[in-house]
This record gives C-alpha cells, sequence and structure tokens, in this order.
C-alpha cells in the first residue's frame, strides 16, 4: 500500500515544520538502493547509503549532518555505536518483524536508540503468535504493554508443561493494537487491487523421488525413536537433533527437487542422492507452466523457491527455450538486485523472475500475472508477503494467479494447512476477522510427516 511513500512524506512534513532533520531508515539490504531511488523521486532531501568498507562507512558517518541514512540491518551490527551517537529525530524500521523476536541482538540494539518518532513498517506484524507483535510494539512504545508476564497471562493460555494451548481476548488484543497502528483493509482499496486466485496443485512423486522421500522419512523416524529413548534415560541428545534437523532438512529438498542435493554442504544429504539424480514432479510442472502460460505472451511469471539450488536448474531451461529471465538471491549486490527487478518490471523481453526468500520482501513487482511457490514458507508471513508482491496498487493485471506445488502423500499438504491456520490467527489479531480465540495446530513432527 506504499508503507515507504507514506513514511517519506510524514517525515517530510516534520521536517518542513522543523521538528527532524536526522532520519535513519533501518531495511533489509536489497531495499538500501529502492529507499535510494524513491527519496531522489519524491524529496529535495539529502539522502546517503551505508555501504563498502569499515573504514569508508566510518567516514560516512562522520560527515553526516542531517537528510536520510539508509543502512540495512547487518550494518547496524557493527556500526551501532556510531549510529546512536548521531543522535537521530526519527527512526525507519522498514520490515520491521526483524525484531520480531523480542530476545534478538537486533532487537536489543534498536532498543538503545531514544529518537523522538519511531515508524515499523510491515505489511505483516503477525506472523505465527501474539508475542511477535508485542516486540514490535514494545520497540514502537515500550509503556503500551504491560510487562510480558501479563501480556502472557490476559492472551495465551498454556497447558501444564507450560506449551500453548489457545490464544484468547483476540478481540481486545486486536482493539488494543489499533491505537498504533495504521492500516487498511483490503476491502477499502479493493478497486485498486488484483483479485488473487490461489490454486494448489497435487503433484505425483516420480518413482525415485518416492524412494528418496521414504529412505529420508524412515531415517528421520528413526533418529526420533533414539532421541526419546535418550530423554527416558535422561541421556544428551545434541548428536541425535542435529540428525533430525538435516534429515528433516533433506526431506524437504527431496520434494522441491533431488537434482539440489548435490548443493548442500551435509555429507549425509549430498550421499542420499547417489542412487536418486532426478529433477523431480515439481521441476516438470514448472516447466509445464512455463510452456502453457508464458511462451508466445507478454505475460509475467514470479517463481519463488526456500533453495536457490533450483535457480539454476530454471534458468537453464529458460536459456534453452530463449525466454527472458532475472534473478534474485541472497548475498547478491544490492545495486544488482535493483537493477534485475528494474529489468523484470520494465522490459517486455524479460518474462520470469526468480528469486528466494531474499525477494518475499519490500519489492514491487505487480507486473506479474503468475506466482509460482515452488515450496510452502512455514510462515504465514513469508507466504503472504510472497503474493505481496504483486497484489500492489497499480497491478498490471485485474487477476493474478498464484500456484502453490504441493507433493501428495508428503508432509507439505499438512505444512499448507498450518500455514493457513496461522493466517486465520494473524487476521485475527490485526481485527480483521470477528475470531476471540484459536487453538494453535498441533505440529507434532510424527504427525506432521503421515499428513495427519
Amino acid at each position: 500500500m506504499g508503507k515507504t511513500h507514506i513514511a517519506m512524506a510524514v517525515n517530510e512534513r516534520l521536517r518542513e515544520e522543523n521538528k527532524v532533520t536526522k532520519t535513519l531508515v533501518l531495511c533489509p539490504n536489497y531495499l538500501k538502493w529502492k529507499w535510494a531511488s524513491e527519496l531522489a523521486t519524491y524529496t529535495d532531501s539529502n539522502y546517503c547509503v551505508l555501504n563498502s568498507t569499515s573504514h569508508r562507512r566510518k567516514l560516512t558517518l562522520n560527515s553526516f549532518e542531517e537528510g536520510y541514512l539508509v543502512v540495512n540491518y547487518e550494518l547496524l551490527l557493527q556500526d551501532w555505536q556510531q549510529l546512536i551517537g548521531i543522535g537521530f529525530d526519527v527512526v525507519i524500521a522498514d520490515e520491521v518483524t526483524r525484531i520480531k523476536n523480542y530476545q534478538s541482538k537486533t532487537k536489543k540494539l534498536l532498543k538503545k536508540f531514544k529518537p523522538e518518532y519511531r515508524w515499523g513498517l510491515t505489511g505483516t506484524p503477525v506472523s505465527n503468535r501474539p508475542d511477535e507483535l508485542y516486540s514490535i510494539a514494545d520497540w514502537i512504545d515500550e509503556y503500551f504493554f504491560e510487562k510480558w508476564y501479563y501480556f502472557d497471562k490476559k492472551y495465551i493460555v498454556r497447558n501444564y508443561f507450560g506449551g500453548v494451548e489457545r490464544y484468547v481476548n483476540l478481540k481486545e488484543l486486536a482493539e488494543r493494537t489499533s491505537k498504533i497502528m495504521i492500516s487498511k483493509t483490503q476491502e477499502e482499496v479493493g478497486s485498486e487491487l488484483p483479485e488473487v486466485i490461489t490454486e494448489t496443485l497435487p503433484l505425483e512423486f516420480t518413482r525415485k523421488q518416492a524412494k528418496l522421500y521414504d529412505e529420508v522419512a524412515t531415517s528421520l523416524e528413526l533418529y526420533l525413536d533414539v532421541m526419546l529413548e535418550k530423554l527416558l534415560d535422561s541421556r544428551n541428545t545434541d548428536h541425535e537433533t542435529a540428525k533430525i534437523r538435516e534429515r528433516f532438512n533433506a526431506l524437504r529438498m527431496s520434494c522441491v527437487c533431488p537434482l539440489i542435493f548435490e548443493h548442500s554442504t551435509s555429507k549425509y544429504i549430498r550421499q542420499s542422492m547417489l542412487d536418486y539424480h532426478d529433477e523431480g514432479a515439481k521441476i516438470a510442472a514448472i516447466k509445464q507452466l512455463i510452456d502453457e502460460k508464458i511462451k508466445g505472451t507478454r505475460d509475467k511469471m514470479i517463481i519463488f523457491s526456500f533453495y536457490r539450488g533450483v535457480v539454476p536448474i530454471i534458468a537453464e531451461y529458460l536459456d534453452h527455450q530463449k525466454i527472458g529471465y532475472r534473478i534474485l538471491i541472497g548475498g547478491m549486490d544490492a545495486r544488482e538486485a535493483q537493477d534485475n527487478i528494474q529489468d523484470f518490471s520494465n522490459k517486455d523481453s524479460c518474462q520470469i523472475f526468480i528469486t528466494t526468500e531474499a525477494g518475499d520482501k519490500g519489492i514491487d513487482l505487480q507486473m506479474a500475472k503468475y506466482l509460482v511457490n515452488v515450496d510452502i514458507p512455514f510462515s504465514w508471513e513469508k507466504y503472504e508477503q510472497r503474493i505481496g508482491r504483486m497484489k500492489r496498487v497499480g497491478a498490471k493485471h485485474k487477476t493474478t494467479i498464484v500456484y502453490n506445488l504441493v507433493m501428495k502423500d508428503s508432509f507439505e499438504e499438512r505444512q499448507l494447512q498450518i500455514v493457513m491456520r496461522k493466517g486465520e490467527l494473524s487476521e485475527a489479531i490485526r481485527g480483521k476477522s470477528d475470531i476471540d480465540e484459536i487453538k494453535p495446530v498441533d505440529q507434532s513432527l510424527r504427525k506432521f510427516l503421515k499428513g495427519e
């Protein structure tokens, strides 16, 4: 809905009234140059992007006197002492869910700043649990909620072991939160947003893919049994914990594409693919969607995958088909990332945008008609953010289509249900539904594996 532009407009009004002179903009690395471009386009204020080596950053900070300073969260962890010394009047935290973890180092450092104005920008203030909202609100105004103990008692019912049994009083929480949250419902801007049609495509495992999935799942359950035995005997379970994480990651990868196993740093995962060299059903489905929806048209498609190993596989196919594309992956130079976004936005010959989670926030891709989720995020925030890249004011198409690729008879079916339930909780806390109480989904790993 233009959170960046709203933040700039309010800040410029305060500058005109001589209430502020120094503004710190914190954002993900790939958004730094987007902020610079927007500031150059819509304001006459000075701005500076903190970048480069430690020595050059120090010179930049020493010379900064007024205007906007744009900094990515990673550099906040390195240069926080100098940044605090500047004495900012405003701190704008873009994609503020970066501080949803109350104990995170980023959150603790941000609390050290004492600006007159604090603004958090996000389209998804709650992705999984109410305590994420508590953490963000605590930065905006540390006196807004009671201490965590009272918040926990009022809105969370726990079982004997301290686990969450259900979330309660959600209407009251939504009403209270509205005092510090400015948001628009989709109904208010319905005529300006495209209609989103979501289609879940259940896919059959290939023969090799099915064998790989079963082998990894069996190994995973074995380590669950060993861990249980050790727990009952009060023995250390660190080894089993590591193996469970490793095998669950392998299980996810087997659903996405067995070929990406070779990119893993895990010896177990690399060895698992020796007898199962196969692109899998999802890559085949993506190729078919490209052939049916993109070839011979001027339409555009976004392809999201958690695993960057998927990117070169799809890119190779697009090169062979002579279809233009751009990519965005973690670690990419911020300028290159922005150039790729602009190419996809403005060039008719560039029809496909392939991205990992690096592209699920803060970028505008509303010229796309199709979005393909190669895998489903575990977080509602990430799922909604993906769709939000093209469900924006100014979208080129009246209708956009989201394809969720889900392997039949796998944990992915259950995972999609869990994400949708998290979405219901998020909507309730934001006051977008009449739900006052909701139970969290049972996330038992054994049930998860069996799709129960």
